[in-house]
């Protein structure tokens, strides 16, 4: 691993020690969605919440990744509003 490659790794790390907000959500067909709110299009799924759990946070660090080598600012984990995101998840619903 590069010196680079290792201080990007300590910064992700540092990141998803913060108190971001995951979601886990049940589907009706089995398995569960996982989210980070803050993180626009960090989305996952698996067959149980564990494994949703683990892929949203392998997401999150590829998200971070992603942020970081573009420059592009990462929001802290108290720049979300509840309101708007659930009224867009639940847009669909009758």
């Amino acid at each position: 691993m590069s010196v680079s490659q290792e201080r990007m790794t300590k910064t992700v790390d540092c990141y998803l020690r913060l108190p971001y907000k995951r979601v886990l959500i049940p589907s009706e067909d089995g398995g569960f969605a996982a989210f980070i709110l803050e993180f626009p299009g960090c989305c996952s799924q698996g067959e149980t919440a564990q494994e949703a759990y683990e892929a949203i946070e392998d997401s999150a660090r590829g998200w971070i990744a992603a942020c970081l080598d573009l420059g592009r600012r990462i929001p802290k984990p108290d720049e979300y509003e509840a309101g708007v995101w659930c009224k867009t998840l639940w847009a669909n619903e009758p």
